[in-house]
């Protein structure tokens, strides 16, 4: 668990799909275990980023998305990361089947967080 908060402290990267993503430590919130998730009604699944469901961190509800496809079964942590929305910012948790300290991958892929949640369906109706 001492390399998880060490990956939340200064920036890590995520494991989901097969790819490493990069996140860098300002955009890290926090990394923890897969919680309970609860389904959004109507949202289309299958798309990439996939809206997997929310739950709540530290009073505030957190969407969680899936970059890679994973399973059920490697859903193991989550990445939450701050995200602006509408002039705001919001958490976002991004599934990962694991996180490592950005030191240990030093070929991952940047991830573009704005980017990402600029991407996911709207529920603001």
């Amino acid at each position: 668990m001492d390399s998880v908060r060490a990956a939340a402290s200064s920036g890590c990267a995520l494991v989901a799909g097969g790819r490493l993503w990069r996140i860098e430590p300002a955009d890290v919130l926090d990394v923890l275990a897969w919680p309970r998730i609860t389904p959004v009604p109507l949202v289309s699944r299958g798309n990439a980023p996939e809206l997997l469901g929310v739950f709540e961190w530290h009073g505030t509800v957190v969407p969680v998305v899936d970059l890679g496809g994973l399973s059920a079964a490697e859903r193991q942590r989550v990445v939450i990361v701050r995200t602006a929305v509408r002039g705001g910012e919001t958490p976002l948790a991004i599934a990962a089947s694991d996180v490592l300290p950005a030191d240990k991958a030093s070929a991952a892929e940047s991830l573009a967080i704005d980017e990402l949640a600029a991407k996911l369906p709207r529920c603001d109706r």
